[in-house]
């Protein structure tokens, strides 16, 4: 973070990492967007958030993870409604004050005369928001996330926790990897400027995310999910040596696919020829 303040204040970059004199040798999107000290702050403040729920999820089987400051943080989410909603909206406001001054950058810094973005915002402003913009960004995230890991917040939970994007977590990085390389497909491949406004941003939007999502399918089968499986058996091979061992009865399958609440709650009995079979609950009676 204090490289990345220190980057903006000596080349006077903006909030969008352009310095306004069109010097590559200074271009923000080189120096800072495109390094590690540009990124790495949002990587350690995910890292951050996976030791606490490594450390809450494991205490039940290692009694050494209680009572650590994490664990501490948790039994007070769980206990306190109001500390849940408080750190939530504490969340919501470090993500919304990092994307709006987005929005009034461009609205009140660009010349659309000269079309060369000048710097509107103060040196302080820059450095401030080019330093910490993106770990507290992320940070914001995950205190919105952290009260549905003990039950709390369930209308966040049930929504993110929904069926449907468990398959689109499983192509989510093959996206990441992609998405650059349609939006710069559709634009190289246009025959006319393109004219930016909130419409025409919104369409590129949802067109790229549907576009990338359906490419990373067959990209995802061809190139991810073999080299998964290579993972599993090189650096893991003694837990899949024992998954055969692990594996479930069909009627255990089927027990878990139809679930308690469905009428034909499988019960196993034993016919005549030994042979189990399932009975609907009308049968049961």
């Amino acid at each position: 973070m204090l490289l990345n303040g220190i980057l903006t204040w000596v080349f006077g970059y903006s909030i969008t990492l352009s310095n306004g004199t069109g010097n590559e040798n200074q271009d923000g999107m080189t120096l800072l967007y495109s390094k590690p000290w540009g990124r790495m702050g949002a990587y350690f403040v995910g890292a951050l958030f996976g030791l606490s729920y490594f450390e809450h999820d494991k205490q039940q089987k290692h009694p050494e993870f209680r009572g650590t400051a994490f664990n501490n943080f948790y039994e007070k989410l769980r206990t306190s409604r109001i500390t849940s909603l408080a750190v939530a909206t504490v969340g919501i406001g470090l993500t919304a004050l990092f994307v709006f001054p987005l929005g009034t950058f461009y609205q009140q810094c660009i010349s659309v005369n000269s079309q060369v973005q000048t710097n509107c915002l103060s040196t302080f402003v820059s450095v401030l928001y080019n330093a910490v913009s993106r770990p507290l960004f992320v940070f914001g995230l995950g205190l919105i996330l952290i009260p549905t890991f003990v039950g709390r917040l369930r209308v966040i939970k049930n929504f993110l926790g929904a069926e449907i994007f468990s398959v689109l977590a499983r192509l989510n990085y093959m996206v990441y990897m992609i998405h650059c390389l349609v939006i710069f497909w559709y634009l190289n491949d246009s025959r006319q400027a393109y004219y930016i406004n909130w419409v025409n941003q919104w369409f590129l939007s949802i067109g790229v995310m549907i576009v990338s999502f359906a490419l990373s399918v067959p990209f995802s089968l061809i190139c991810e999910v073999p080299f998964m499986n290579i993972e599993k058996y090189v650096l893991f091979p003694a837990q899949a040596k024992k998954q055969p061992q692990n594996e479930v009865t069909a009627s255990q399958q089927e027990q878990k696919l139809i679930g308690k609440g469905s009428k034909y709650y499988p019960m196993l009995e034993e016919d005549e020829t030994g042979d189990s079979k399932l009975l609907s609950k009308d049968e049961e009676n």
